[in-house]
């Protein structure tokens, strides 16, 4: 069973679509810092 797909848009206040990237980047950045934890 898969969810439901995502629409994706255009965030329209800038500092809302700022947000959004801080998150994103900070999710990313520790995925990147669990990886190479375990990779060396």
């Amino acid at each position: 069973m898969t969810g439901k797909r995502v629409k994706l848009a255009w965030i329209e206040n800038s500092s809302a679509r700022r947000a959004s990237l801080r998150k994103r980047r900070q999710g990313l950045v520790k995925k990147v810092t669990e990886l190479t934890t375990l990779c060396g």
